[in-house]
């Protein structure tokens, strides 16, 4: 007899990822709903999605997909949710082992599934640094036992109080490939047009500026780095360097933020 299977929606969200989707979608194809939530391309976006069976929705353009994450996990046809973004590429082994593992593990009370990830670039996987390796990625969710604070870069998705979370994260099993640097240039693009909203999220998420804080976020992602040798590479080197920097500019930027909203908050004078 056959172990029960959990159904499963595949949720993307895209903006101008043309590029990227044939590969992300054709890796979902065992999901039994793709969903594509598409947030004002100008591109071939949702061309694609349709090619692929998807059922895709338009939302107003927002400028990071966190934004819309509950929104579009509201609307999935089914409880389970694997969440991808569109340069991300899923393994063979989820078609059979990932609707059986749910299925077994529901009434358990599970509310989440870390997934195994390698980060790649166009030279190939990192293999040092902080994003180097194999790495967990939390991708896989019940809708109705997490919460999505829909922060920038913070906290995806987490389980609520009494659920569980299950990690896959150690080798050798095969990783969620994830394309996300396209060049050192990529990268800092991507960095200057994100660090805009970077304030508002950690200040969300309850962080408060403090030099002490401020050195020690330093402080642990130099010593992640240099635990996982990214002076053996580099790229990764440079990728290290410059994200001190944008930990600097981050921080600086969450007490600007800070001090406008005490502003804002203070009696006009008389």
């Amino acid at each position: 007899m056959d172990s029960p299977r959990a159904q499963i929606t595949g949720l993307v969200v895209t903006y101008n990822d043309a590029e990227f989707l044939p590969r992300c979608l054709g890796s979902l194809t065992f999901c039994d709903e793709l969903l594509v939530v598409d947030v004002g391309s100008n591109d071939a976006s949702t061309q694609i999605a349709r090619e692929y069976g998807a059922r895709v929705i338009e939302m107003e353009h927002v400028p990071f997909a966190e934004k819309v994450h509950a929104r579009a996990a509201a609307l999935t046809k089914h409880e389970w949710v694997l969440l991808a973004d569109p340069d991300m590429e899923y393994p063979e082994w989820m078609a059979e082992r990932l609707p059986r593992m749910l299925a077994q593990y529901e009434d358990q009370g599970l509310a989440m599934v870390i997934l195994p990830m390698i980060t790649y670039s166009e030279h190939g996987p990192f293999n040092y640094g902080r994003k180097g390796g194999v790495r967990g990625r939390a991708a896989v969710f019940h809708r109705h036992r997490v919460e999505i604070p829909g922060y920038l870069h913070y906290r995806g998705f987490e389980a609520k109080e009494g659920f569980l979370t299950l990690g896959l994260v150690s080798p050798p099993i095969d990783g969620v490939r994830h394309y996300s640097y396209h060049g050192l240039g990529d990268l800092i693009r991507k960095s200057e047009r994100y660090l805009r909203y970077e304030a508002e999220s950690r200040h969300g998420i309850g962080q408060r500026f403090s030099w002490q804080g401020m050195w020690l976020e330093i402080y642990r992602k130099l010593a992640d780095d240099v635990r996982k040798q990214a002076y053996r590479s580099p790229t990764a080197l440079l990728l290290m360097i410059y994200q001190v920097v944008n930990i600097i500019r981050a921080n600086f930027s969450l007490k600007r933020y800070e001090r406008q909203l005490t502003s804002d908050s203070s009696p006009e004078d008389a």
